[in-house]
């Protein structure tokens, strides 16, 4: 405490804000921010790095790949909020172009699409690899002929993830994933490598559509049937045969979200995303969920003399105006020389939406935990 009243009084050392980083982060804030948050990441390091310990080695493998120092500022901006994320890197980031290919996969039911580029992380793990070898053993690779050095040479840089939401009481959220390929006779290697996994769990039914053949794991739900599919091109897979087949029809008919106005107004409103992006529908989310939650609502209205006094059915919102009033979400990932940024806007933000996800799920997993101790010592109890 008496530091930092020294520093607000202008003795002692300088502050934050007269040092170099502050200064640069401030560069890549958002306009007027109304938060800002600030991490110097090498000194944190260096302070882990000192207190020694087995992972050390680990660490210093880290080191390289750890930004100088990481910067978040938001913005509430009306319906939107606004964030940029900027971290300033010592090393040459590798030069990404993102022509979001990906979105071919994608069609009018589209409300959620991922997509990013791993060059930075395939090169992440070859460092590490140096310092710990074993990594690159496998003797399941090898009886596929495949090697640890495989990877990188058959797989590409972009991969992405799409999901489709039907209209319909009965529908429900698809997923399907894909990830270039350079090599594709490697790329079938892979493939007979994942399907051989598959068989380990059940049948394995195979399927030609259209000449593209697909893999899917047998089960006693339709809805859920992992299914692997390899092109020329691409190694995808989907919950079930109907996602692969969904976005293999896309890709065909050249009908994808990129045209669609959500999609359209929502990438005018980040800088760039030459590393890829991410991408939801908010209206057509909300669309989905509330045309299968009001029959439940007006269901429980209507039988329960006790609501009723309270809430009128006839008042509910229309889903045009939830829709209206229900910004798309857009996050945009921009790789320059040095400096990495996430720049994203919507109802919620890439940073507030990842923290809050991890929040909700680390609380839910505590309470879980803390109920299976809990029945474990009452067990214990009674035993005794």
């Amino acid at each position: 405490m008496l530091d930092a009243l020294a520093r607000k009084a202008g003795h002692g050392p300088a502050s934050l804000a007269q040092t170099d980083a502050w200064k640069a982060a401030a560069k890549e804030a958002v306009a007027e921010p109304d938060m800002t948050a600030f991490l110097d990441c090498q000194s944190m390091m260096k302070k882990l790095m000192e207190a020694g310990g087995r992972d050390t080695a680990v660490l210093t493998a880290f080191q390289s790949f750890l930004p100088e120092f990481v910067s978040v500022s938001t913005k509430f901006d009306g319906r939107l909020m606004r964030e940029r994320a900027y971290a300033q890197f010592k090393m040459v980031l590798p030069r990404s172009e993102s022509k979001h290919r990906s979105l071919a996969f994608t069609g009018e039911d589209t409300f959620a699409y991922v997509e990013t580029n791993v060059a930075g992380a395939v090169a992440a793990v070859e460092k590490i690899a140096e310092f710990e070898p074993s990594i690159k053993d496998s003797s399941e690779l090898g009886q596929f002929g495949l090697s640890f050095d495989d990877i990188p040479k058959t797989f590409g840089s972009e991969i992405a993830i799409v999901s489709d939401w039907e209209s319909g009481a009965l529908a429900f959220p698809t997923l399907f994933a894909s990830v270039e390929l350079k090599d594709a006779e490697k790329g079938r290697k892979f493939g007979g490598l994942i399907t051989s996994a598959m068989g380990s769990g059940g049948e394995v039914i195979q399927k030609d559509y259209h000449g593209t053949m697909l893999w899917s794991l047998k089960g006693p739900i339709p809805l859920f049937q992992p299914t692997l599919a390899v092109t020329d091109t691409h190694l995808m897979f989907g919950i079930n045969q109907g996602s692969v087949t969904a976005a293999l029809d896309h890709a065909k008919d050249g009908k994808s979200i990129a045209g669609s106005a959500p999609f359209v107004a929502a990438m005018k409103t980040v800088a760039d995303s030459n590393d890829g992006l991410a991408y939801v529908d908010c209206g057509r989310l909300v669309e989905r969920l509330y045309e299968r939650a009001r029959p439940f609502i007006t269901d429980a209205i209507a039988h329960s003399p006790e609501l009723a006094k309270h809430f009128d059915v006839s008042l509910l919102p229309k889903i045009e105006t939830l829709k209206r009033n229900m910004p798309s979400f857009l996050a945009g990932f921009q790789a320059g020389e040095h400096g990495y940024v996430i720049e994203s806007t919507g109802p919620v933000t890439y940073l507030s939406g990842v923290g809050g996800a991890a929040f909700l799920g680390g609380f839910f997993t505590f309470k879980r935990q803390a109920a299976h101790a809990a029945e474990e010592a009452a067990r214990a109890q009674k035993d005794r």
